[in-house]
């Protein structure tokens, strides 16, 4: 059983989840991180056809810890990455947003938190940032929420509260897959 899986909901951004993944995967084999593994799942995007989708990750088809698959009919957001989460059998999941990709050297860092935390006692640990956008700078609701340097948000209990109330609480959020989902099964539409 893998310790992590990175889930990459895809939905019409071929290009910047192309980028994603590259990230990712290039850090695992780079890094020696055998306990990871990655899921693209594209929530049937009307501009992508399966020739295209099969093309633009060729490369990674045959590495085994990356699968791929393709929703027949859409979703939508929330229910697809509720599909992801409840379809994962690794003792902990993450999303990583097809838009973003993954800070380097990031992966040695949360795996070694991973290793600490038991997955039967601890529900979710959050980090401030491991992810940047495609413009590689946060995208805040609120007008500049950290005072300093918004490339690099240091960990800090106020820092990850400012996070939070930004609105980016997928990012930098692991799960154990033994977290209860009856909550957001309740209100999977919202």
């Amino acid at each position: 059983m893998a310790l992590l899986e990175i889930l990459i909901p895809l939905y019409k951004r071929l290009d910047t989840c192309i980028i994603a993944l590259d990230s990712v995967v290039t850090q695992i084999i780079n890094g020696n991180c055998s306990c990871i593994n990655v899921w693209v799942n594209d929530d049937a995007s009307p501009n992508i056809s399966d020739e295209e989708f099969n093309n633009a990750f060729n490369k990674w088809m045959n590495i085994p810890f990356v699968r791929f698959s393709r929703n027949r009919i859409n979703r939508g957001m929330s229910k697809n990455i509720y599909f992801m989460a409840n379809t994962t059998t690794a003792k902990f999941w993450t999303i990583l947003t097809d838009d973003d990709y993954l800070e380097n050297d990031s992966l040695n860092d949360i795996i070694d938190t991973l290793h600490y935390a038991d997955h039967n006692k601890i529900a979710t640990i959050f980090t401030p940032r491991y992810s940047y956008t495609e413009q590689n700078r946060i995208h805040c609701v609120e007008c500049n929420p950290f005072k300093s340097n918004t490339f690099l948000i240091r960990a800090s209990a106020l820092n990850s509260l400012q996070y939070m109330s930004c609105g980016f609480i997928l990012t930098g959020l692991f799960v154990s897959r033994n977290v209860s989902k009856q909550l957001w099964q309740e209100h999977i539409d919202n």
